[in-house]
């Protein structure tokens, strides 16, 4: 557009008197360039319109899945796999949001097997203390191993930071 007005400006200039006598029958440059210069623009702002269309659907295309692949994550689906198809730009993304997926899945499997332990050994250390059969040597194995899963899972679950 700037360019298509300093050619107006610039071409609408009356010919100079030598000139227009020899060489030409216009009065002025505007009359023989002015449909080329419209003609030129219009094919400018058609192609910019096509790149503009195709490369923002290129991108535009690709965050629209990958949104809803977070959305299912944020549901808890972390079987959920970001995938995007081969020449897309945002190959890099998608690899490193299902890195972090995998990451926080294979930390819950791992809190939900301690927890399970937990679980058991919380329900061993009651039968034996109902069945009052109890020995100092088993609590302290029970208690221990009890310690040791509530540090494993918590050092898991303050891996994350929420504030």
């Amino acid at each position: 557009m700037v360019a298509g007005g300093l050619f107006y400006l610039l071409a609408n200039k009356q010919l100079s008197t030598e000139y227009y006598k020899a060489h030409s029958t216009l009065k002025y440059v505007l009359e023989k360039l002015l449909p080329w210069l419209l003609l030129v623009n219009l094919f400018a702002i058609l192609v910019a319109l096509f790149f503009a269309i195709f490369y923002t659907h290129r991108i535009a295309g690709p965050i629209r899945r990958i949104q809803e692949d977070l959305k299912k994550i944020a549901q808890g689906k972390l079987t959920t796999q970001v995938k995007t198809r081969k020449k897309d730009q945002l190959k890099d993304l998608e690899s490193e949001i299902n890195k972090m997926t995998a990451g926080f899945k294979q930390d819950l499997q791992f809190m939900k097997e301690e927890w399970l332990k937990l679980d058991g050994d919380l329900m061993r250390l009651e039968e034996l203390t109902k069945a009052k059969g109890l020995s100092d040597s088993e609590l302290r194995q029970t208690w221990e191993k009890i310690k040791s899963s509530k540090e494993e899972i918590k050092e898991k679950l303050f891996h994350f930071k929420t504030e």
